[in-house]
This record gives C-alpha cells, sequence and structure tokens, in this order.
C-alpha cells in the first residue's frame, strides 16, 4: 500500500461513517513524507483543482481560492525565499490575522520543508521575545500591526531574522509580499522524512511558562483525520471554524481536517463578533459543517435560529465544556445535535462523540 492509497482508504472510511473500518487500518510510516506533495498535489490539485479550496470572507469583501490558485500562490512564495537562500529546517514566525495568505502561508512552510512557528495577535512583544529565546526565526510575516512587534522581540537579541515580509504596505527592513507573485508558479517540494519537525506550538501558560510543542510531518496530518472523523466531514463540504490563527486547534479544524477530505474552508475574519452576522453568513455561503468554542455558541443562541435556513449538517464544540442546555437550544433551532470534543496542543482532537454516536448532553 503506498501512503497515497493509506489517506484514501481513511478518507472513504470517515466519508462513509464506517468507524469499525477505520479502526482496522494499520497506520504506517514511509521512508519519505511531504502532506503537500504526496497528498494534497495529487488528489486535491490534480483531482479537485478547479473546485473551491477556500472562501475568505472580511465584511463585503470576498475572495475565492481553487486548489489550483493556491498551488500557483505557494509554490510562488516558495520560489521567492528560495532565491533568498532561505533553506529547508528554516523556521518562521507568523504573527498576522486570519487572511488568505494564511493558508497559502502553511502550504508553502510544508513543500517547503520549513518549520513554523505561528503566534496569535493578542501576543505582545514580550511573549515573542520569549520565544525567539528558544526558536530564534530565519524569516518571519506580520501585519502592520504585528510587524513592530517582531521588530522590538527581533532587537533583545545579537542577531537578526534573513527576511521579514508584511502583508501589506510598506515598512523598513521589510518585503510587502505582493513582491512574491512575480516568481514561476512550479516548485519542487522538499524530500522531507516523516519524523522531520514541522510545527512549534507554544502552550497557552495557564499554569507555567508556555512550553513548546513539537508536531513532525507526519503526526499533524495523519492526525487530522480524528478531526475529520469528529466533524464528520465528506468531500464537497463547505467548512467553518472559528479559530484564528496561532494556536494549534486551527491547524486540526481549519486546516488539515477538511484538506483530507477534499471539503472546502470557509476563513471569516472579523474585528468583532457579531453574532447575527455570524449567522446570516453560515446561511447565505452553505456552511455545511460547522465548528465552535462554547463562548461563541452561547452567545449565537440568543438570536432566533429558526429565521435563518441553514444546510448545515454536521455541529461540534471544542475549548471548553459545552452546557446542555446549548445543545438544546441549538437543536430545537436548527434541529442538528452539537457534539463535544476535546485534544491538547500536544496532540489533535483525542476524545469525541462521533456522527450518529448516542449522546448524553454535556459529556463525551
Amino acid at each position: 500500500m503506498t501512503i497515497q492509497e493509506l489517506f484514501n482508504s481513511i478518507r472513504l472510511a470517515i466519508e462513509q461513517e464506517n468507524y469499525e473500518q477505520l479502526k482496522a487500518i494499520k497506520i504506517f510510516k514511509p521512508e519519505k513524507f511531504n502532506w503537500v506533495r504526496d497528498i494534497f498535489e495529487p488528489h486535491n490539485v490534480a483531482q479537485l483543482g478547479h473546485q473551491n479550496a477556500l472562501i475568505w470572507k472580511y465584511n463585503d469583501k470576498r475572495e475565492d481560492y481553487t486548489f489550483n490558485d493556491l498551488s500557483e500562490k505557494y509554490n510562488q512564495f516558495l520560489n521567492y525565499l528560495r532565491k533568498n537562500e532561505i533553506k529547508e529546517g528554516y523556521k518562521m514566525f507568523s504573527q498576522f490575522p486570519l487572511l488568505p495568505i494564511t493558508f497559502i502561508l502553511y502550504l508553502f512552510l510544508i513543500k517547503g520543508g520549513l518549520i513554523i512557528i505561528p503566534a496569535a495577535t493578542t501576543l505582545e512583544a514580550r511573549d515573542l521575545a520569549f520565544r525567539f529565546e528558544s526558536s530564534f526565526p530565519e524569516v518571519a510575516l506580520a501585519d502592520q500591526v504585528n510587524a513592530p512587534k517582531i521588530d522590538e522581540a527581533e532587537s533583545k537579541f545579537d542577531k537578526k531574522i534573513k527576511i521579514k515580509l508584511i502583508t501589506e504596505g510598506e515598512r523598513e527592513g521589510w518585503v510587502n509580499i505582493n513582491q512574491l507573485w512575480n516568481e514561476a508558479t512550479e516548485a519542487e517540494a522538499a524530500d522531507t522524512r516523516p519524523d522531520d519537525d514541522l510545527f512549534y506550538f507554544f502552550t497557552s501558560g495557564t499554569t507555567g511558562m508556555p512550553k513548546v510543542v513539537v508536531h513532525t510531518h507526519f503526526t499533524y496530518p495523519v492526525g487530522g483525520f480524528t478531526t475529520s472523523s469528529w466533524v464528520g466531514m465528506k468531500p464537497g463540504d463547505l467548512h467553518y471554524n472559528i479559530s484564528q490563527p496561532g494556536w494549534a486547534k486551527f491547524f486540526w479544524s481549519s486546516f488539515f481536517a477538511p484538506w483530507n477530505m477534499g471539503a472546502t474552508i470557509l476563513g471569516y475574519h472579523t474585528d468583532k463578533f457579531n453574532s447575527k452576522e455570524q449567522l446570516q453568513t453560515i446561511q447565505d455561503l452553505g456552511v455545511t459543517t460547522f465548528c465552535a468554542p462554547p463562548t461563541a455558541l452561547r452567545v449565537l443562541i440568543l438570536e432566533d435560529l429558526k429565521q435563518y435556513n441553514f444546510k448545515l449538517r454536521q455541529c461540534v464544540a471544542a475549548g471548553e465544556p459545552l452546557n446542555p442546555e446549548i445543545i438544546d437550544v441549538w437543536k430545537e433551532g436548527t434541529g442538528i445535535v452539537i457534539r463535544d470534543g476535546y485534544g491538547q496542543s500536544e496532540t489533535t482532537a483525542m476524545i469525541a462523540n462521533l456522527p450518529n454516536d448516542k449522546i448524553k448532553y454535556g459529556s463525551m
């Protein structure tokens, strides 16, 4: 069995909700593995190239990207940095809100064999300096709001970030990402090993200083299938997950889980959470699978859910305990039972109520 056949067999079992078959599949680790080269390109790009991979929305602005579109962009990104002597194994630090470049960046980093250090936009310069002590990056990408934090953190050290990229406008010492789009649209993937480092997440630090959590080229893409199973995703779904880049949960549910299944991702960027706008967007774009933290769901259920014509098929929640009252109100308004799931930065989804499970509200 090839690695592509392994992923296909997992994908089919999840699509058919055949979880007994899923348990029987034996995972093996190939000698070399690059998820973009070995899975994303032969399945999503080659077979689903003209399908929407990403719908990005911000206020009245909307941008759609097919799998082919993303492929061209992440290859241009890779070619630009290679031309500027950024090599496999280098670390890249990112801090900016949810933008289309978010997804292009992560695809490029995987294909190029770089290490991803994502950071939430809420982190300050002192938080970045703490991270730089153990993982000083060779490359950085930020927007105008967060770039000064990176400059300040960098100034605490006697070395420099080799290339700093900015999402818009100009800033001294930074390169606008629009310069990347003149590069060739094809690129060779790094010949990465499955145990090569891919992600350096930092824990939230609730009981002490944040600690580095390492995930490899194999663990997170394969582990993403646990989230696909929990959500109950199928090819062709439009999946919306309320999560921000910088946290591990984003990669579970806004990256690997949907794209492992050939689904479309909704990246909905907002300045402030507005329940009416959230529900209207879910209705208007035809979201079929939805994941949200209970904090967001508590606000959403205050609206009249019955006035919306949703296309929702599955709804899940994670991040904190889900009260039975929320499940009741959501089911009454949408006809869908919200199912709980749990995982950590050190893992993907570990415990969950699966589709068709008999559920005791408020427990897993």
